[in-house]
């Protein structure tokens, strides 16, 4: 086995050809075109470059000089089989490659940005009632919330949500009581 790898190494340059490329091209831009309507990001150059390097070794591997086009549709099912598991938004169950790089998908993104802008709001009404406390203002956005029909806040999106309108410098928390500015 490592004469065989070793020859490999030494003697086979697989060369793209055109039907190869055209395959590429065609399968990559599928993986890009998966996401756009949602303003997702599917699909990287990165990932392009990762599609060229695993079909030329899956035509190094049979000892061939030149890639095919089934050497690139293989390639793209290892690709989908293995990172993109990794990258699959759980709510919407499509690929989000956004979910690998921040950690979290596009509808957990937009609900956060939604809920902190609802806190901004809540905390520029309820500002001139003096101190809020946690509890309140966390009764406010689900009253809010279930009015619009949907999900009730947890814990964990109610005060990250917080974090960021305190880190915007529109409040000061200390404990239980919020202070507006």
């Amino acid at each position: 086995f490592r004469r065989y790898v070793s020859f490999a190494r030494r003697w086979v340059y697989p060369q793209l050809t055109d039907e190869s490329s055209d395959a590429l091209l065609k399968g990559y831009m599928d993986l890009r075109n998966q996401g756009s309507s949602r303003e997702v990001i599917t699909a990287t150059p990165r990932i392009l470059e990762s599609l060229i390097r695993i079909s030329e070794s899956l035509t190094k591997m049979e000892l061939r000089e030149e890639v095919t086009a089934a050497d690139v549709a293989e390639a793209i099912r290892l690709l989908k089989a293995a990172t993109y598991a990794a990258a699959i938004d759980p709510e919407t169950g499509m690929i989000d490659m956004e979910q690998l790089i921040v950690g979290m998908g596009a509808a957990k993104r937009k609900r956060a940005k939604e809920l902190e802008s609802m806190l901004q709001e809540l905390v520029a009404e309820k500002g001139t009632e003096g101190m809020l406390t946690v509890d309140g203002l966390k009764a406010s956005v689900n009253e809010k919330l279930s009015e619009r029909k949907e999900q009730l806040c947890n814990d964990g999106e109610f005060f990250n949500a917080l974090r960021a309108v305190e880190d915007a410098g529109l409040i000061r928390r200390q404990g239980k009581q919020i202070e507006v500015r």
